[in-house]
């Protein structure tokens, strides 16, 4: 009997290595997923007729994916390619970038899957699909972590890829997705494993209230100061991808991250008191005369109960862009800071982002 609609309850999204026969990965929380491509093609006109003549494909199209998840140990993360202290066998602190850089223990390149079960099912246990979206060949191109008052905290990833595929039939045949960069044919014949969905252990979510936002050095900002009470804090950071092309290829045969990386961090607050001197950030002139220090922040998310375990960011070799007040009848006065930094490579403990899992004590 053919369905009426599709909802969350019946699809789960995975993640795997573009290689034959591989094991996908779930990735659990997830909020929302939205996929679309988009083919650029060049008309052939000629002298002596109106209509075009043919419309050719010169660029390859152009496969998008962006799905968002609620934050919880940094299991996702680790996933998606990132390096995350204490999440797949990273130990030391490790810049967030590292894995996508080194692109060996983690490739740049992974499939994404999208599974549907049979209708009025939850994907969580069952095992008969009824189709597969398969994302062949992607990229990350951008990720974000936002947190706020009466919100819980969510990550939100973009994901560029080259290829994508569709199955349906209860069959749970997994389409191949993976393509020859040289000639766009399937360089993938054995088709990825999927394992059978599961809710996932941990924390259902991390909540407002365990979160702490704190800042060392620069001049004279506190973050976590009396006369200053964050109420929202992002982290977020966009990937420009350089297609390498060549003469004979279909498709750009890489994506290389166009470097260097401008990782933002942006705080707003209620403002209570406002201190002399150097009061929430000081006077501008002593930024100007002084601009030798950098900032270290950190967002620290707990897990709801002691033993949780919850995942910090710190964003390091910060410096401070800018700052903005804001006040006006029925609403308290708010203060709202914008930080940057550049993310370094995997030797460079000073300059980055980085992000470890943390268990409440």
């Amino acid at each position: 009997m053919a369905r009426n609609r599709v909802i969350y309850q019946t699809e789960a999204l995975y993640t795997s290595a573009t290689g034959n026969g591989v094991t996908g990965s779930q990735l659990k929380r997830v909020q929302s997923a939205n996929y679309s491509f988009d083919i650029s093609r060049q008309d052939v006109n000629q002298y002596g007729q109106l209509a075009r003549i043919d419309s050719i494909i010169l660029d390859p199209p152009t496969v998008s994916l962006d799905f968002s998840y609620y934050i919880t140990d940094g299991s996702n993360e680790n996933l998606l390619g990132f390096s995350v202290s204490g999440q797949g066998g990273v130990a030391a602190e490790t810049n967030f970038l590292s894995g996508l850089i080194a692109d060996q223990v983690n490739p740049q390149e992974q499939n994404y899957y999208i599974s549907t079960v049979v209708a009025g099912n939850d994907a969580v246990g069952a095992t008969v699909n009824t189709g597969f979206i398969a994302i062949g060949n992607g990229v990350i191109a951008s990720y974000s972590v936002d947190a706020a008052v009466g919100d819980l905290p969510t990550a939100s990833v973009t994901i560029e890829a080259s290829n994508m595929a569709m199955s349906n039939g209860e069959s749970n045949t997994v389409p191949n997705v993976t393509i020859n960069k040289q000639d766009g044919t399937l360089a993938q014949s054995t088709p990825a494993v999927i394992p059978v969905a599961v809710s996932g252990a941990g924390a259902s979510a991390l909540r407002p209230g365990d979160i702490t936002v704190t800042t060392t050095g620069g001049i004279g900002v506190n973050l976590s100061a009396n006369n200053f009470k964050p109420t929202s804090a992002s982290v977020s950071f966009d990937l420009a991808r350089e297609d390498i092309n060549k003469l004979g290829s279909k498709f750009a045969f890489a994506k290389e991250i166009d470097f260097p990386v401008t990782c933002t961090f942006t705080c707003e607050g209620i403002i209570a008191d406002l201190q002399a001197g150097n009061g929430i950030s000081g006077a501008l002139h002593n930024v100007v005369l002084d601009d030798t220090s950098t900032y270290t922040l950190s967002m620290k998310l707990d897990g709801p109960s002691v033993g949780a375990t919850g995942i910090q960011f710190d964003i390091k070799g910060a410096k401070l862009d800018s700052q903005s007040f804001s006040s006006s009848i029925g609403d308290n006065k708010t203060a709202s800071f914008t930080f940057s930094t550049q993310l370094g490579g995997p030797q460079d403990t000073a300059n980055g982002l980085f992000a470890k899992t943390v268990i409440k004590a």
